[in-house]
């Protein structure tokens, strides 16, 4: 991480924030990197103690190319991951943090940098545990009767999510390349009824969802390590009726028929990353319609106002000068407006103007600017209060690891 050695930090060093052992390491770190990093543990519990569990192995990376370094992590966590997955899960995690927010804090990488390399992250875990899990349980029971050609049976971890047909779509920050520091992810399993005999379907989608389970206790169940990632499963259609994985057939069906207006907003953000991706974005296409409405009705932008007034009425005012108790994700003015603000307009326009079908909100706000829907004045301020709120979200969840706002 070479860049990270030219850093500066104006913040007085306190020896007393590591042992001794641990410090010397630091102060022989080259520059002003020991500066920044007594600087961040000083004000961060959780960055202290990134910085002595993983402080040999930060001297051991520190000449590497950042880039370089956060694919080294993943492909570490790749190899014999069939041994002690929940640790090496961890250590992964814990190491990507790490790197992100030296880089982060630093001032090497931008907002878009290291929410980009956190989703990355999180999408090249979710294929290394979808393989593992896939291909233990395919290893376990045989399933080949249940396959139209048996040449799709995964054989191997490596591609098991693939050829099974199984695939998750990223929604949300994840599905943007939005993710922050403690965000939950929010997943949508679906499965290619395509490569399976249809009197086997429901089998099929019993083992689908037994892996699922794996994977989401892989990921967010709290050790000793901590834990990778908060799962939420429940944008999936109709989560009280429906499994946690179906068919694409069936969710593409469900969609047509009983897709709500918030159900078009999510799918904005969508984006098949792991398993099937290519049976992904071709369910993905198959809503197009669904989301990209070419005329909307006068119901539906009543609808769409009427989920503003719901966010408002959930928010406390701060009438307090000094904005103790704001919410900077939900409250007046926050993220959620910023964020809500920009799909409002895509669900009212995209359907003719395909070129606001971005899922990222800063480019969403600026192709509203190019497209003359707002003002040179008003796209500035959106964007630049985004990245202060989203920059200020960062160091709030860093203290403790925590998802607070």
């Amino acid at each position: 991480m070479k860049q990270l050695l030219s850093v500066t930090c104006n913040i007085k060093i306190s020896k007393a924030l590591f042992p001794e052992d641990i410090d010397r390491k630091i102060q022989d770190l080259p520059n002003k990197l020991p500066t920044l990093i007594h600087a961040l543990s000083s004000r961060s519990p959780y960055i202290n103690r990134l910085i002595c569990t993983e402080m040999d192995w930060l001297v051991g990376v520190i000449d590497n190319e950042i880039e370089d370094v956060l694919n080294q992590i993943v492909a570490n966590c790749k190899k014999n991951l069939k041994n002690d997955t929940f640790s090496k899960l961890r250590i992964a995690k814990r190491r990507t943090n790490l790197v992100i927010l030296l880089a982060d804090f630093g001032n090497l990488f931008n907002l878009v940098e290291v929410t980009n390399s956190l989703s990355t992250f999180a999408e090249n875990i979710l294929e290394l545990v979808m393989d593992l899990y896939v291909f233990n349980e395919f290893d376990r029971m045989d399933y080949r009767s249940l396959f139209k050609d048996k040449n799709d049976y995964p054989n191997k971890i490596c591609y098991s999510s693939l050829k099974s047909g199984l695939c998750v779509l990223g929604m949300g920050k994840l599905g943007s390349f939005e993710l922050n520091y403690s965000s939950d992810i929010d997943l949508i399993f679906l499965f290619d009824e395509e490569k399976y005999k249809p009197e086997f379907y429901s089998k099929i989608r019993n083992a689908f969802i037994v892996i699922i389970r794996k994977i989401v206790k892989a990921l967010s169940e709290v050790t000793a390590e901590g834990f990778v990632f908060r799962v939420d499963l429940r944008l999936r259609p109709d989560p009280s009726s429906n499994p946690i994985c179906i068919g694409a057939l069936v969710a593409q069906r469900y969609y047509e028929n009983f897709g709500r207006n918030w159900e078009r907003a999510i799918f904005i953000k969508a984006r098949a990353i792991a398993g099937d991706k290519t049976f992904g974005r071709k369910f993905l296409g198959s809503l197009t319609s669904f989301v990209w409405r070419k005329n909307l009705d006068f119901a539906a932008i009543e609808d769409i106002n009427n989920i503003r007034k719901k966010i408002r009425k959930k928010t406390p005012r701060v009438l307090n000068a000094n904005l103790l108790g704001y919410n900077i994700k939900s409250g007046l003015g926050g993220i959620r407006e910023i964020e809500f603000f920009a799909q409002t307009q895509q669900l009212i326009r995209g359907g003719k103007n395909k070129s606001l079908r971005e899922n990222a909100t800063v480019n969403v706000l600026k192709q509203l600017k190019k497209t003359d829907l707002i003002i040179g004045s008003v796209e500035k301020k959106l964007i630049q209060s985004y990245e202060q709120l989203r920059f200020l979200e960062h160091i709030l969840q860093l203290m403790e690891d925590s998802q607070t706002h």
